[in-house]
């Protein structure tokens, strides 16, 4: 009977297969249970949400946001309006990283501890285009009173027409004399638009 003889080199690869396969599957399987670890970390409403992959991402632009200190539940809110208006993922991204980056500006203004609703509506006053030192200004006339609704006259007043220096210094001049929240939304825009260009100033 003649014998089959197998070269040394062939022989060793025959013998490292089996090892080899069971490393590779050992590593699938791990990197699906970490896969898997990292999924139930994410929020369950950007999960409902999104895609894995997209939910994945999202999650660490917000995770890297709480990490500076940052509150994550205006990053998520973003994420899931613009998810819910078809927003593509690409854009979201942007978005999430423009309202972390306002929010840290923000934060730098008026406090790192200040509520999250007043870091947000902060953030979107300063996308406006409103100057960091109207923030620190805001916050010393209001001591520890929220800027939610001050800071949110300004944007509906601005959204409305009125020329953004006169609804500042209608908001800022109430904030100073210490009116209630009423006198905030009783702020006429009529009277702060421009009548003429040069009143856009």
């Amino acid at each position: 009977m003649t014998m089959t003889r197998f070269h040394p080199t062939l022989a060793l690869v025959l013998g490292l297969a089996t090892p080899l396969a069971a490393q590779d599957a050992s590593s699938l399987a791990g990197a699906r249970s970490q896969r898997g670890a990292e999924l139930a970390a994410v929020d369950q409403r950007l999960g409902g949400r999104f895609p894995s992959s997209v939910a994945l991402r999202i999650h660490g632009i917000i995770d890297s946001a709480t990490a500076e200190g940052l509150p994550a539940e205006p990053l998520v809110l973003r994420a899931l309006e613009g998810g819910a208006k078809g927003v593509k993922a690409d854009a979201i991204y942007v978005a999430l990283g423009r309202l972390r980056a306002s929010m840290r500006l923000a934060a730098q203004a008026i406090g790192l501890d200040a509520p999250a609703s007043d870091l947000s509506t902060a953030a979107a006053a300063l996308q406006t285009g409103l100057a960091p030192v109207r923030l620190v200004e805001l916050r010393s006339a209001r001591g520890t009173a929220s800027l939610v609704v001050p800071l949110g006259a300004y944007l509906d007043l601005t959204a409305r027409g009125a020329v953004p220096e006169r609804a500042w210094q209608r908001v800022i001049d109430l904030a100073r004399r210490k009116a209630e929240d009423r006198a905030y939304e009783a702020i006429d825009p009529a009277d702060l638009v421009a009548r003429r260009p040069e009143d856009r100033r």
